[in-house]
């Protein structure tokens, strides 16, 4: 009894210093945390016309200094600082900025009755000291999706190299990041700035990397100050060459000799205008100008005889067509389509070529160097030049010119030619690579039909045509001999015991042969790994998840004489082992090492048919897709789950929503279609009218 009471006392010495060392440990987070937030501040872009902007963090550094990401301030823009006790002042210079690192310091003054007392700079890890362990406790402080002063906890798990900063050894972090973290620092429990965060990983919540704070005291000690007011005129347009017309709301930029428009205009149809300065030459003449829509459901392109409000002229490419246009007035009942055409020559989501050619009795328009319109309407020939967009285009320009003659000249007709051919051949190219591909996704299916009708079911046989969706030089048959040769191993080994052999015994044997002996085992880091999907890479890997595990399990065990069936068990697939025509069946854990499950609801489990696990193979492989933002592969794993069960209408909406983001309108269109006379519950029916919705008109 003293013994036993000696150990209940050591186990509750143990669990209170525990308590206590978790308290201490919580206390003091809560201390560095609530010292930081003092200085740490959320950054607001105060032009958003682009929609580039945005909320993001930066941290004080020294008397007025504030760093940050160069993302979050924008080139060119004002910005807003709104300090911890909601004070909101602007930034009056950038004092240092490095696009290559992403990183920037700004210059602001303190709220009214503040002193950077109140405001204390964080302190930043000495760039000669030790670096902080992999494995350490870090925070990290900032406005998570605009939501300021949040705090997020979690440990420093790597350096390394990512692709958008090459060279640069960045702090990998395991803790939520989201956007509004950028910009913030990152803490060590001393409170002391170890990076600056920057990214957050695609593929997980818990996944970001911060830039080095050496990288910020490289900025500190070698500053490129601008005043604000000079900062806000990096990218803008020159004043002297171009006025910004009628539709407020659009930002204007030039860089790298493009001129860009983002946003969208206050006038009708979201109609915004630039116009050239230069004077218009006498008729005729002629204006011409590069132009790429952002997006191709907009439009932008030239304007003239503009009267600097709402009359003029626009031809421009929209939608894929190509329109003159003559604009009297503010809405669209003062606007007068003269001509709307397709043309072959161009080039959609590439740069085109527009070209005008204003005479007194006509106007003529020039697509790529070829005449596409003519028109005869002489309502308006005095006025001035320019660009236009409509809508949220996001378009950009390049080479605009005026003048009496643009003809261009043989040599650039010759290159532009090659060019033409250059790009009808990969266009040419990349329709084949389709057909190929659609003509490869056809075989698939009806050797995946054709193995569904193979004696036994072919689900090892189907699953292996699965991964040639992917992986088109897949040896299947060479894969099938191995498993074979598996199965027909360990029934050499069962062989000699077969008289007295019972199904428990050679479920042992199976179990000690595909766990220890062949090392197949669950894929538990890197589950959504599509390789973890894919048979002959589990077969290869000996890694997987449970259904593919399951799979594999199944056969070599009736190659060996085993009853197996698959079990769709909630959370996850397992296997079924039928020992006596009148017992239950045996349910085995295969991604638990072939634990046996007693649980009370496996008697209830059903077994899973070949088509029903081969479909959930397939769902499986389209989720994992989604999650990594392939979408074609999703699509194909969508077209192959349709084909093996054409009535299944989850199947068809799920297709047709992917054939819509893919751009296969006809494919979409069509599923829809035949869910017309389908009886669909209530969800199927209100995704089924959103597809409708989001269907393009014929």
């Amino acid at each position: 009894m003293i013994r036993m009471v000696s150990g209940l006392v050591l186990i509750l010495i143990g669990w209170s210093d525990a308590q206590v060392a978790r308290g201490a440990e919580a206390s003091l987070v809560e201390r560095v945390a609530a010292a930081a937030r003092r200085s740490v501040v959320t950054l607001r872009q105060a032009d958003r016309a682009d929609g580039d902007g945005g909320v993001g963090t930066g941290f004080v550094v020294g008397d007025g200094m504030i760093a940050t990401n160069f993302h979050v301030i924008g080139e060119g823009r004002a910005v807003k600082i709104e300090w911890p006790d909601g004070a909101v002042t602007a930034a009056t210079a950038i004092h240092a900025w490095d696009r290559t690192m992403d990183l920037a310091v700004l210059e602001g003054p303190l709220p009214e009755g503040k002193t950077w007392a109140d405001f204390p700079p964080l302190a930043l890890a000495p760039a000669d000291g030790l670096p902080l362990p992999d494995g350490s406790e870090v925070m990290a402080l900032g406005a998570p999706q605009g939501l300021t002063s949040s705090v997020a906890q979690g440990v420093l798990s790597a350096r390394r190299e990512v692709e958008d900063f090459p060279g640069v050894k960045m702090l990998q972090v395991a803790m939520p990041i989201e956007p509004g973290n950028s910009g913030g620092p990152l803490l060590d429990l001393e409170g002391r700035v170890h990076g600056v965060i920057t990214l957050r990983s695609q593929r997980t919540a818990n996944l970001g990397f911060a830039l080095p704070v050496s990288a910020v005291q490289v900025l500190l000690a070698r500053p490129n100050p601008v005043p604000m007011a000079r900062w806000q005129t990096i990218g803008a347009l020159d004043p002297v060459v171009w006025q910004p017309g009628p539709g407020a709301g659009v930002r204007w930029s030039q860089r790298a000799g493009e001129l860009r428009a983002g946003g969208r205009g206050a006038g009708f149809g979201g109609r915004a205008l630039l116009l050239s300065s230069a004077p218009v030459p006498s008729l005729p003449y002629e204006l011409g100008v590069q132009v790429r829509l952002g997006d191709e459901s907009g439009a932008a392109g030239l304007v003239f005889a503009a009267d600097g409000a709402d009359r003029h002229y626009g031809f421009y490419p929209s939608n894929g067509s190509l329109r003159l246009v003559r604009f009297d007035g503010p809405d669209v009942f003062s606007w007068t389509i003269l001509a709307e055409v397709r043309s072959e020559h161009y080039l959609s989501g590439d740069w085109n070529d527009l070209r005008v050619r204003v005479e007194a009795g006509t106007i003529t328009c020039f697509l790529n160097g070829e005449m596409v319109v003519q028109s005869s309407d002489t309502t308006w020939r005095e006025g001035r030049a320019g660009l236009a967009q409509f809508r949220e285009t996001n378009p950009a320009f390049r080479k605009f010119r005026l003048g009496v003659d643009l003809t261009p000249s043989a040599a650039d007709v010759e290159t532009e030619r090659y060019l033409r051919e250059a790009r009808r051949m990969e266009e040419s190219a990349a329709r084949f690579r389709r057909l190929a591909a659609r003509t490869h996704q056809a075989t698939i299916e009806l050797a995946v039909q054709a193995a569904l009708k193979e004696p036994g079911g072919g689900l090892i046989h189907a699953a292996l045509l699965l991964a040639r969706l992917d992986r088109p030089d897949v040896e299947v048959e060479a894969y099938r001999s191995r498993i074979a040769r598996l199965g027909e191993e360990l029934a050499g080994r069962i062989g000699a015991e077969e008289a007295t052999a019972s199904p428990e015994s050679s479920l042992a044997r199976l179990n000690e042969f595909f766990f220890r002996e062949n090392g197949f085992h669950a894929a538990r880091f890197d589950y959504g790994n599509r390789a973890n999907s894919r048979l002959p890479e589990v077969l290869d890997d000996r890694e997987g998840i449970p259904i593919m595990l399951c799979a594999l399990y199944m056969e070599i065990g009736r190659g060996a004489g085993l009853d197996l069936v698959g079990l769709p068990r909630a959370g996850h697939f397992v296997v079924g082992l039928r020992v006596a025509p009148d017992k239950p069946l045996m349910v085995i854990d295969v991604y638990d090492g072939g634990t046996i499950l007693n649980e009370p609801e496996t008697a209830a489990l059903t077994p899973a048919t070949v088509p029903e696990m081969v479909l959930r193979m397939l769902n499986n492989l389209q989720s994992f897709a989604l999650d990594e933002d392939d979408r074609p592969a999703a699509l194909r794993y969508a077209s192959m789950a349709v084909a093996l069960d054409p009535p299944a209408a989850r199947l068809r909406l799920a297709r047709a929503a992917l054939a819509l983001d893919q751009g296969e309108v006809a494919l979409a269109r069509d599923d829809l279609a035949r869910l017309e006379t389908t009886p669909l519950e209530v969800r199927e029916q209100l995704l089924l009218e959103r597809l409708r919705a989001a269907v393009p008109p014929l």
